[in-house]
């Protein structure tokens, strides 16, 4: 006897298409993972002795670690608001709690 094949439904955690604030993050994300950016970022962590520079601004100095999950290199002036994606004067070393606190500010402005 033959056997009836079911059509395979698509799972809604899995959906290939991005809605909303996700769908141009891929576009905007590929940039972090050149070379060019990676050795950008290495320059910013040295020269801020890796050091989160909000804190420092508090004057608590606050350490930050090596993986990318221990600190952000930030814009201090977001792209998306006529900031410089390349310009080294427009980075600046986080620490992530100051990071998240940043980002969530400037998502609610936004």
């Amino acid at each position: 006897m033959p056997r009836l094949i079911k059509k395979k439904r698509e799972r809604w955690w899995a959906r290939s298409q991005k809605t909303g604030r996700q769908a141009g993050r891929k576009e905007k994300s590929k940039f972090y993972h050149t070379s060019r950016w990676r050795k950008l970022a290495r320059q910013i962590l040295i020269r801020d002795n890796y050091l989160c520079q909000a804190c420092k601004r508090k004057g608590v100095l606050t350490a930050v670690g090596e993986k990318p999950r221990d600190h952000a290199i930030d814009h201090i002036q977001a792209v998306r608001q006529g900031g410089d994606f390349w310009d080294p004067h427009n980075l600046e070393t986080l620490c992530a709690g100051c990071h998240n606190r940043k980002s969530g500010k400037e998502r609610h402005q936004a």
